[in-house]
């Protein structure tokens, strides 16, 4: 099973003042921001695939049995404190509660005037998204507010001034079944730079942050680590942070698995962000929603989905091994289903037989794609995971490949190019550089599916480029 863990900074409300062509520090907001409406269409495609949010310590302590189809979903957000540098640029100020009890925030508009809206950024809106669908959260689980100190809680600068207010929004968050988590006091890159951290800086702002927003936002045994640092990478700063009660460790990066160390728990998230859909559209589309039904019109960018060329296989395939798989003689990438089983135990009835059947059955319900070592390339030929449809001009086995490449070759004058194709008789995987390769196979002496391996595990015979995508 793989585990969904995206985080959301906060939403861009007019883009027209957010992305500015500006040197300075406005340039990052197309980059790590998403817009209100990107953010609706990404929750509605969310539920429309089936996922389900559910409580980060439920999930991983085996405490959830979701309905049948239903992929597990964690939510947070970072930096909930409405920083003074987003001011004027089209972002929503504090957190406030309504008069009817709502989450919402409040909008300061240029003649000075306040708008409080329900509209506004990712909290209230998922609220609002939930009262529609309340089948999208398991048990009532919400999300993670990650929140740091130096300019107050939630919107709120003067934390004794604005206590009585501050605490009626924490309040209702929580009773609504929201949860904090501490993202360091001060956010400096200087004190938290992943491999070069300052240990004891570290526990210095964590320290205030413990005396200083512990009491307003409650216990809390999460801890989102700002900048993506990796705490395990520090043994006296993760010995202190277990010592005082954080029991839950978020890092970034796109493995979509957890390690259990003891009782804790290292739970990497995905940035749903502005990066990802530039620079990672395939993966996204492969799991959270279609890039073109998606991207606001607002954007100054160039969001280009991906092209059939030698860069975009090789993505293709280190998307698939990040994904949950094995080998299926046949496959071409379909999630392993009864319906499935039955189709290729026809089509193959000496590879299926009732052993080959069983092992597969095992995998129903888990979100399992099967491949072959040539249907993993003719996936990505065929339109790629998000956007597959099967094209018998392109149904080719490993040997039909390497007769109608445009330019191949022995495997000792192979170039040094990812994507490029890799020929042994009766197996095909993909070149991804440096002598690494991946491929789909049943060979126990390397994993079961999409696995990479070392070019010199296999005695590869030629390369060749690829039918049907571009190599320039």
């Amino acid at each position: 099973m793989q585990y969904h863990h995206l985080f959301f900074h906060s939403l861009v409300v007019e883009p027209s003042k957010a992305f500015v062509p500006n040197p300075n520090r406005t340039t990052s907001f197309e980059t790590w921001m998403i817009t209100v409406s990107e953010y609706k269409k990404i929750l509605k495609s969310l539920y429309d695939r089936n996922y389900i949010l559910v409580n980060m310590a439920d999930l991983l302590q085996g405490k959830i049995q979701l309905p049948e189809g239903k992929i597990p979903l964690v939510l947070s957000y970072d930096d909930v404190n409405y920083y003074d540098y987003m001011k004027g640029f089209g972002f929503a100020d504090k957190l406030v509660v309504t008069q009817e009890g709502k989450i919402a925030n409040e909008w300061l508009e240029e003649d000075g005037t306040i708008t409080v809206s329900t509209e506004l950024d990712g909290v209230a809106i998922l609220e609002g998204f939930l009262e529609k669908h309340p089948d999208f959260s398991w048990k009532g689980a919400r999300g993670i507010l990650a929140v740091t100190g130096f300019e107050g809680v939630l919107g709120y600068r003067d934390l004794q001034g604005q206590k009585e207010q501050l605490q009626q929004v924490v309040r209702t968050l929580k009773k609504l079944g929201w949860e904090f988590a501490c993202h360091s006091y001060a956010h400096k890159r200087d004190v938290f730079a992943d491999e070069d951290a300052d240990e004891n800086l570290c526990i210095e702002d964590t320290k205030r942050w413990l005396e200083e927003v512990g009491p307003i936002v409650g216990d809390t045994n999460i801890y989102i680590s700002p900048f993506g640092i990796k705490t395990r990478n520090y043994n006296q700063f993760d010995e202190y942070l277990r010592k005082n009660g954080f029991q839950y460790f978020c890092d970034v990066n796109n493995t979509r698995a957890y390690t259990k160390v003891e009782n804790c728990f290292y739970f990497p998230r995905i940035n749903i962000d502005g990066f990802l859909l530039k620079h990672r559209n395939y993966e996204f589309e492969c799991y959270y929603g279609k890039l073109d039904d998606i991207i606001d019109s607002g954007r100054t960018q160039v969001y280009t989905r991906y092209e059939k060329n030698a860069q975009s296989l090789a993505k293709h395939a280190r998307v698939c091994l990040r994904m949950p798989t094995t080998y299926l003689w046949g496959g071409l990438g379909e999630i392993i289903t009864e319906e499935v089983i039955e189709a290729q135990k026809e089509e193959y009835p000496k590879t299926y037989d009732d052993n080959c059947c069983k092992r597969l059955r095992e995998k129903i319900g888990k979100g399992v794609r099967g491949f072959d070592c040539s249907g993993l390339i003719k996936n990505y030929v065929m339109g790629g995971i998000p956007n597959y449809q099967y094209n018998v001009n392109y149904d080719l086995n490993s040997s039909m490949m390497l007769a109608r490449a445009e330019k191949s070759g022995e495997i000792a004058s192979l170039p040094e190019q990812p994507g490029v194709c890799l020929y042994m008789p009766g197996h095909v995987g993909i070149y991804m550089g440096k002598q690494k390769v991946i491929e789909s196979t049943s060979n126990p002496q390397f994993g079961d599916g999409v696995v990479e391996t070392n070019i010199t595990d296999r005695e590869w015979t030629h390369w060749f480029y690829c039918p049907g995508i571009s190599y320039d």
